[in-house]
């Protein structure tokens, strides 16, 4: 039998400034939080298109866009405001 899992997977090699984007691609809040939602499309609008805006998971392969955007200050206030 499956548990419930309060814990995130911590698979996740985020830039500190934003890590809690790792949380976040685990909460399903976003999904009808059009400003959350529109923290996954700022990293990368037309990969986050091509995933049919359903699975944020994939945004932690996003090394080098994920590295820029935590050296960002407007894109770390956004997401700070956001979530």
């Amino acid at each position: 039998m499956n548990t419930f899992r309060s814990k995130l997977p911590n698979h996740f090699d985020l830039p500190k400034r934003i890590d809690r984007l790792g949380e976040l691609a685990y909460n399903l809040w976003w999904t009808w939080q059009p400003e959350a939602a529109r923290i996954f499309g700022r990293l990368d609008y037309d990969l986050w298109e091509s995933l049919a805006i359903t699975d944020p998971v994939p945004a932690r392969n996003w090394r080098v866009r994920l590295n820029q955007a935590a050296d960002e200050e407007e894109y770390r206030r956004y997401t700070t405001a956001s979530f």
